[in-house]
């Protein structure tokens, strides 16, 4: 019964996988999709020439805006344009591989973005990650993080972790 908003490449997987496609949105920079009260908007994204067709996502869910940067180099000018809002919530790539962000490019772009809480993602996938101040480390996000601006926190979350955000004016995350 899921059903799927996805980027171009995947549409592939869906077919092969046999999956109708009455259960997927495929979802090019720049197009929307919406089912009650979720929205989601495909960012841009540069994840290089072998996917030419990455995008990251903005989801709207009451009122709340979360923006996945997904697989992306830094390139502020182009998402800022895609964007064209602000959000609660960014979570953006740090491994520095195939073509992503290293954490200061993260933190840049999240100065940029002002989102409330700024969460690292993609770090640790591959054992050059491991090691303290290694690409994609995360104690090097939160030394990175010092840039961003008042009212902007990074979060650095462990895998399965639970974070609830509050709902627009229901309480402030600390």
């Amino acid at each position: 019964k899921t059903f799927f908003a996805a980027a171009p490449d995947c549409e592939f997987l869906f077919r092969e996988l046999a999956v109708p496609q009455s259960r997927y949105e495929i979802l090019k920079e720049g197009d929307q999709w919406q089912w009650e009260n979720v929205k989601i908007k495909a960012i841009y994204a540069d994840h290089g020439e072998l996917a030419p067709d990455a995008v990251g996502y903005l989801i709207e869910v009451d009122g709340i805006k979360i923006y996945h940067a997904g697989d992306t180099a830094y390139r502020p000018g182009e998402i800022m344009s895609s964007l064209g809002t602000t959000v609660d919530i960014m979570i953006a790539p740090i491994n520095g591989t195939y073509g992503n962000m290293i954490a200061a490019e993260a933190c840049r772009l999240g100065a940029e973005v002002k989102p409330k809480i700024l969460i690292p993602c993609h770090f640790w996938m591959f054992l050059e990650h491991v090691t303290e101040g290694g690409v994609g480390d995360p104690a090097t996000f939160l030394k990175e993080s010092a840039i961003l601006p008042e009212g902007c926190a990074a979060k650095v979350m462990a895998p399965g972790e639970v974070f609830i955000y509050p709902k627009q004016g229901t309480g402030v995350y600390n």
